[in-house]
């Protein structure tokens, strides 16, 4: 991160805090602060399954196209290594 980026992210954050969350806001959550049906239990449980699994299989899917294309560049190093033996054994007859 350069200078002015982390001088931007600092005034960022020192601005925000200026202000306020209102306490209504705060409390915004029925399970903690209040009660909570069966409908909306199901809801959140739903809720954070989904917001869990997003970041999961997006790091999964990240790291399954690193190891494809580094497996991809394997095999054919390996295939080039092949060609390049056969030609120097050919030009050495």
């Amino acid at each position: 991160m350069g200078f002015p980026r982390v001088l931007f992210l600092i005034l960022f954050a020192a601005i925000c805090s200026l202000f306020p969350v209102p306490s209504q806001t705060a409390f915004a959550c029925p399970l903690c602060f209040g009660d909570i049906d069966p409908d909306q239990a199901r809801g959140f449980f739903w809720g954070i399954l989904f917001l869990m699994t997003l970041p999961f299989s997006m790091i999964l899917y990240i790291a399954g196209h690193v190891i494809y294309h580094a497996r991809k560049k394997a095999r054919a190093d390996v295939l080039i290594d092949r060609a390049e033996s056969l030609i120097q054994e050919h030009l050495a007859r």
